[in-house]
């Protein structure tokens, strides 16, 4: 899928309301799909890059320089998914304040 394919998708899907037939949609509704679908990419992406670090680290043996980066790329990808999943999760909470 191309980006301007992407970005279409992402248009029609949440910045309309599908409900409204074509009326924008409030921003908090919008800003709520934005992030659940940024979430969904990422935890793709999230569980790529500790699939490698793992593997890295499986197959470090002796070489420490080896190993220690496979642990700061497991460490990030944690880190990674917990933000993901605290902002998916506090976002509704946010804005449903600013309404």
């Amino acid at each position: 899928m191309t980006h301007i394919a992407i970005l279409l998708t992402v248009y029609r899907h949440m910045v309309l309301d599908p409900a409204a037939a074509g009326v924008l949609a409030d921003v908090s509704t919008s800003f709520n799909a934005l992030a659940t679908q940024f979430a969904g990419y990422l935890e793709g992406i999230l569980a790529f890059v500790a699939v490698v670090s793992g593997y890295s680290l499986m197959t470090a043996g002796e070489d420490v320089q080896q190993a220690t980066r496979a642990k700061r790329g497991l460490g990030l990808a944690l880190a990674g998914a917990v933000l993901v999943g605290t902002a998916v999760t506090l976002a509704p909470v946010i804005t449903g304040n600013i309404k």
